[in-house]
């Protein structure tokens, strides 16, 4: 947990599917990656952050936090020695 408030954990394998796990609070999102690969620059799209999962479903995520919640996904990946990018649109 980042001093913050929020948290970034990172599951999957190369096997299947690596999933960004993002939690502020109570609300809760997954953002899927394509598979890292050594030397790779994966990219967060800003436009395909969210929605928060049940019970939050229905609640907006605004375009700031969307910018806000990939540049900490970004930083904290990018802790984890992961090459990643922001990008506003797919």
């Amino acid at each position: 947990m980042s001093s913050e408030g929020f948290c970034v954990e990172r599951l999957g394998s190369p096997l299947t599917q690596f999933v960004v796990r993002y939690s502020e609070g109570n609300h809760v999102l997954e953002y899927p990656l394509e598979n890292l690969v050594s030397g790779v620059i994966d990219k967060v799209f800003t436009d395909r952050i969210g929605p928060w999962r049940k019970p939050h479903q229905d609640e907006t995520i605004d375009d700031v936090h969307k910018r806000l919640i990939a540049y900490r996904v970004c930083e904290a990946l990018g802790f984890l020695g992961d090459k990643i990018q922001v990008v506003d649109r797919a």
